[in-house]
């Protein structure tokens, strides 16, 4: 009897845990920002031509029929970038994740970004100065769509008409370095001068 128990726990025990594991991968119908990858989209590129640049891209561009693509971003600052913020600035339905794609030749994103309501961050970065890097914004089960949206195989009920937002930079110019340069050879030339004995 006792070894009837057992069976019959053990067998509850594996249904239940198939259960779980099928409910794992039911697609997530959250919007979603993934960092890396090379550019895809009709939109073409953003360029970024300073360190806060703001951005409007049509959700025809970011969902075309053949389905989400990636947008190009180009880093126009004069320098290189170390990080990239990415804040969405229109309303959406539900939670935003972040996410590193496969990287492209300009981006070495080392770390995973950090994850707040609207805002993507993504950090170690290493993009010079016309160097490009690829922004997916959404995927096939996790596209952004206006609120109160429900989602079917990737489709919102209620789409949004474009996506606004604002990509924030650190560029290091190689100009601040050359003015940096620059003044200390002129510092160290007046104090040379200033230590010659003037001839009476």
């Amino acid at each position: 009897m006792r070894k009837m128990s057992y069976i019959f726990v053990l067998g509850a025990l594996l249904v239940l845990s198939g259960s779980a594991a099928k409910a794992d991968v039911v697609p997530n119908d959250d919007p979603r920002i993934g960092g890396g990858g090379t550019g895809s989209c009709a939109a073409g590129s953003v360029d970024l031509m300073s360190a806060t640049q703001s951005f409007s891209i049509p959700a025809a561009d970011l969902y075309p029929p053949t389905g989400p693509c990636i947008v190009d971003f180009t880093n126009e600052t004069g320098g290189t970038l170390t990080f990239v913020t990415v804040a969405v600035g229109t309303a959406f339905a539900g939670t935003l994740t972040c996410g590193l794609d496969a990287g492209s030749p300009f981006t070495s994103f080392l770390e995973p970004p950090a994850t707040a309501p609207n805002t993507c961050t993504f950090l170690g970065a290493s993009i010079p100065d016309e160097g490009a890097f690829g922004l997916t914004f959404g995927s096939t089960f996790h596209p952004f769509c206006a609120p109160g949206s429900t989602v079917t195989n990737g489709v919102c009920s209620n789409p949004l008409r474009s996506l606004d937002g604002t990509a924030s930079t650190t560029p290091e110019p190689a100009s601040m370095v050359l003015i940096g340069t620059g003044l200390a050879a002129l510092v160290t030339r007046r104090k040379k001068l200033r230590s010659i004995p003037r001839a009476s």
